[in-house]
């Protein structure tokens, strides 16, 4: 039976008070109540919710009424989603002791063919039906492959890093620690000003050294972080198309187009110092041209960058999210406590209220008792008395 479990929780320096109903746990095999080595995934494509378990199975559950569409199994265990196209996905499999990416058919499941790399260690970017992506292929590559013929377009072999920035006109990609390289999309490097190159295997890469690029391409460098109190070694990075989003040290800081700050944000200002836990997960969670969503110390907090104003701290202490996502107003999340998935509304109105009465008034209707052993004899009793006076 699903748990329902409503939850209080109190906005950071506020007097405003939410609430979280639980409205869904899953059963999933695979998973001791000891075991603190969560390692799954979850995303959302359409109506589905799609789950990597322990048990090295892929699900997609149907996200209004939690029924299963398909279950499959992969071979291996991930905490990387799915990377969609179209309407199928690309994801890991394994066979005996072989590792390999496959295409998957997204209404089924079912797989549509292998492919002829073992990895995709970064988002991919696609160009009609070419796929811009870093990963492993007889070593660490850069690849572009064609999706509908099935074979690589071309390969650059570079290091171990593996990072890349896809922008309008270039590639710009990580050849070594903190040395980047630009390239175009057929995989020809583009001419460079700077005589610093590396050489990988036998190919020379014209580099430049600085520490990421952002989503504009703009040069961000190790004195640029510590201007802006953001470590350069203890941050997480995700980009949009519009900003740049930076995430460490308990300090938000925000990007725009030609490394424009738009906020840099002392996280301890609405979260609690107190509250610090160095495991739990740190990351963009959604962010649109106003506002972001961020999941930090166990929290889910919605911030308007726009007005620098606090508009919601969200308390998950409880469920300890390793990863979550949010679809509106409903929590998505694959907790470190048990490695099970859970779906939560963490503004609960009228018609969610009177769902969860209905739901619990059913299960109380169809539940069947254990027979009573005193109620029976008492019942034996009372008829054989009513013979007796007949």
């Amino acid at each position: 039976m699903n748990s329902r479990l409503t939850l209080f929780c109190f906005l950071f320096q506020a007097g405003c008070v939410f609430s979280q109903t639980q409205l869904y746990r899953s059963e999933q095999a695979g998973h001791s109540e000891t075991e603190k080595n969560v390692y799954n995934s979850i995303t959302l494509v359409g109506n589905a919710v799609i789950v990597n378990t322990s048990n090295y199975r892929l699900k997609a559950l149907n996200k209004d009424n939690y029924q299963e569409l398909w279950d499959i199994d992969v071979g291996t265990a991930s905490n990387t989603s799915p990377y969609f196209y179209n309407d199928s996905f690309f994801h890991a499999t394994k066979k005996g002791e072989r590792n390999s990416m496959a295409l998957y058919d997204l209404k089924t499941g079912k797989m549509i063919k292998e492919l002829p790399f073992e990895s995709i260690w970064s988002k991919p970017h696609f160009l009609g039906s070419t796929m811009y992506f870093m990963g492993a292929m007889d070593g660490s590559r850069l690849l572009a492959y064609d999706i509908d013929n099935n074979e690589t377009v071309w390969e650059r072999q570079i290091g171990l890093e593996g990072a890349t920035v896809f922008l309008k006109d270039k590639i710009i990609a990580e050849v070594d620690e903190k040395q980047w390289t630009e390239m175009d999309y057929k995989g020809k490097q583009l001419t460079k000003k700077t005589k610093e190159f590396v050489i990988i295997d036998t190919t020379k890469y014209n580099i430049s050294n600085y520490e990421f690029p952002t989503h504009d391409g703009k040069k961000i460098t190790g004195k640029f972080l510590s201007r802006k109190k953001i470590s350069n070694w203890d941050f997480t990075k995700e980009v949009t198309e519009k900003h740049t989003v930076l995430l460490g040290d308990r300090r938000l800081l925000i990007l725009g187009d030609r490394r424009r700050v738009i906020l840099n944000l002392d996280l301890e200002t609405i979260i609690s110092p107190d509250l610090e836990d160095n495991y739990a997960v740190s990351k963009m969670v959604k962010m649109d041209d106003e506002t972001i969503w961020l999941a930090c110390e166990n929290h889910l907090v919605h911030y308007d960058f726009k007005k620098k104003k606090l508009l919601r701290n969200v308390n998950l202490t409880h469920w300890q999210p390793y990863q979550l996502v949010l679809d509106g107003r409903d929590i998505w999340l694959i907790s470190k406590n048990d490695g099970q998935l859970y779906h939560l509304d963490f503004e609960p109105d009228e018609a969610v209220a009177e769902k969860t009465a209905r739901e619990k008034a059913i299960q109380k209707q169809l539940r069947c008792d254990p027979p009573n052993p005193e109620k029976i004899k008492a019942a034996k009793d009372a008829e054989e008395r009513l013979k007796n006076n007949n």
